[in-house]
């Protein structure tokens, strides 16, 4: 079995393009399937190129310093951000590599935005909605036939504020007709 080996420079991990400029959490999204080959100042002139306004972007590493596949671009405006949140994927192909990277919302701990009482750890990033759930918010926003299909992402605690991959529950439970129940 072959194994490539790509060499990697401690600062190739973090790219900052102004240095006064606030990182603000809200206007930054999650990058997932980088290629190991990627650095965070590629990345940010990538996403720069395609969005505008990047402001700093940086690579999640592991124990060791390597990179672990994700990353997390900020934006100078809600504009360039909410354009990179609904591309959602982007095809980004080099002379080394061609790879597809998922673009997320960059997850935080929050409070549902409905209720403002629990944590919402379900986010929905459908432009519809776009925001913190706690469960019980979540099922009733996203009982109604409209917006049912909707996902929630939520947030991976071991590697920062990335989502998770697709969640494994349902919080809805699929309805049953009246006939189909026991009596």
């Amino acid at each position: 079995k072959e194994v490539q080996i790509i060499p990697w420079m401690l600062g190739d991990s973090n790219f900052v393009r102004c240095p006064n400029q606030r990182l603000d959490p809200q206007k930054t999204v999650f990058v997932g399937a980088l290629h190991g080959m990627l650095n965070a100042e590629g990345l940010a002139h990538i996403f720069n190129d395609l969005f505008g306004g990047v402001v700093y972007a940086g690579i999640d590493t592991d124990k060791h310093k390597y990179p672990i596949g994700s990353g997390r671009v900020t934006f100078n405006s809600s504009k360039s951000y909410m354009k990179a949140v609904a591309a959602a994927f982007v095809e980004i192909k080099c002379s080394k590599f061609s790879k597809k990277v998922q673009v997320d919302p960059y997850l935080e701990d929050s409070l549902c935005s409905c209720c403002l009482l629990k944590q919402g750890p379900y986010f929905c990033r459908d432009l519809a909605c776009f925001k913190y759930f706690c469960r019980h918010c979540w099922e009733l926003a996203h009982s109604n036939e409209f917006i049912r299909h909707h996902k929630p992402l939520m947030r991976n605690n071991r590697s920062g504020g990335g989502p998770a991959t697709r969640p494994i529950i349902s919080l809805t439970p699929p309805t049953t007709k009246l006939g189909d129940r026991d009596m």
